[in-house]
C-alpha cells in the first residue's frame, strides 16, 4: 500500500475518531439555584456541613473526627462571577467570627457533587 494512501486514511479515521470522544463543555449551572440544599464536605479529619437556602442565608457546623468539639456559622452567601461562592458570617460560635467573609470558586461534577477551593463536597439527600 502506498503511503500516501495509509496517511490519508488515517486522517480519515482521525476526523471521524476524535469528535466522538470530544467531551462537551458542561452548561453553564444557575448556582444561586443549584447550591440550596444541604452540602457535606471533608478535608483530612474535619468534617463540614452547610446548609444554603433559596433566600441566601446559611448556616454550617465543623468538627474534627473523634472529638466532641463543634463551630458554627451562620450568615448570607452570593454567587459573584458566575462561579464564586462568597459567605458573609454574621454569627459564629465561638465568638467572633474568624473570618467575615470567604469566596471560593465552585465546579459543578455533577448533580450531587461540587469541587471548591477545599477539594470535593457532596449533597445530603
Amino acid at each position: 500500500m502506498n503511503s500516501k494512501w495509509l496517511v490519508c486514511g488515517a486522517l480519515v479515521c482521525l476526523a471521524i475518531v476524535v469528535p466522538a470522544n470530544v467531551v462537551p463543555a458542561p452548561a453553564q449551572v444557575d448556582l444561586n439555584r443549584f447550591l440550596v440544599g444541604k452540602w457535606h464536605q471533608e478535608v483530612g479529619a474535619m468534617v463540614a456541613e452547610t446548609v444554603f437556602t433559596a433566600g441566601h442565608a446559611f448556616t454550617s457546623l465543623a468538627w474534627t473526627r473523634g472529638t466532641p468539639y463543634r463551630t458554627g456559622a451562620s450568615g448570607r452567601w452570593e454567587i459573584k462571577y458566575g462561579d464564586q461562592l462568597w459567605q458573609y458570617n454574621d454569627e459564629c460560635s465561638p465568638d467572633p467570627c474568624a473570618v467575615k467573609s470567604e469566596g471560593t470558586k465552585i465546579e459543578v461534577i455533577d448533580d450531587d457533587r461540587i469541587r471548591n477551593k477545599f477539594g470535593v463536597a457532596y449533597r445530603m439527600r
